[in-house]
């Protein structure tokens, strides 16, 4: 008697998981969006089946929609994907595991003027080029908040920077910067730096959410605004909890 009522109870979780997986896409939208707006997000579409599909997103922050596409191309297979949108575009692979998931990012294109959120408090604002992401390798542990292991590289093609110093605006034209991504010590690093490899920015998260920003004294070239200490300690450290 154990024994079958075992295998029926294995039956019934069977059907239910394969339900789930074999479901069309669309049959989950209302349910999702339910979920979804309450964080700025609504599903247009969604079509296709768990291994292969589309999806159409309006996020609240963004102009326009984000059509999101995918493939598995076979099982224990990473997930090929791309992501299209007028201001984001972004191609790669994903491959979720049992305790971390892994992401290779071909190349990934911003739009500069996605910035301006974050700069507008500082009234700043910046227009021109795009932020170019060309390769990035992350791994990343479901219990963790941050990546375990990151790896990547880009340029943002240079443009014009509008800023406020002592109540005047003043701005400013910018040529090509080089970043790169790195994990070291289990901090997760950004360094900007010029062509010549003069450093810029550096920029920290941590595995307990401590954030630093380094601004370096040739960011004050940049702008052309004078500096006359040390051009091999940072202008101005800031650090924040940011989770």
């Amino acid at each position: 008697m154990k024994v079958k009522i075992f295998l029926f109870i294995w039956f019934v979780l069977v059907f239910l998981v394969a339900g789930v997986v074999l479901a069309p896409l669309h049959f989950w939208r209302s349910s999702l969006n339910q979920v979804l707006t309450e964080e700025g997000v609504r599903l247009e579409q969604f079509e296709g089946r768990f291994w292969q599909g589309k999806a159409k997103l309006r996020i609240n922050q963004l102009r326009g929609d984000m059509l999101i596409q995918w493939k598995l191309n076979g099982v224990f297979e990473p997930i090929d994907f791309q992501v299209l949108h007028k201001e984001i575009k972004a191609w790669g692979s994903f491959q979720p595991e049992m305790d971390e998931a892994s992401l290779w990012l071909d190349g990934l294109s911003l739009s500069s003027e996605l910035l301006n959120s974050f700069l507008e408090p500082y009234k700043a604002k910046v227009s021109g080029g795009n932020i170019v992401l060309e390769k990035l390798y992350g791994k990343w542990p479901y219990v963790e908040s941050t990546p375990s292991k990151l790896r990547g590289n880009g340029y943002w093609e240079g443009g014009d920077l509008e800023f406020v110093v002592s109540r005047q605006r003043d701005s400013v034209s910018l040529d090509k910067v080089l970043f790169e991504l790195i994990n070291i010590n289990s901090i997760n690093q950004l360094k900007v730096t010029s062509l010549k490899g003069v450093p810029l920015i550096n920029a920290g998260v941590s595995p307990q959410g401590d954030a630093e920003l380094s601004v370096m004294p040739a960011v004050f070239e940049l702008i052309n605004q004078p500096w006359t200490g040390d051009m091999d300690a940072p202008v101005f450290v800031m650090t924040d909890k940011v989770f």
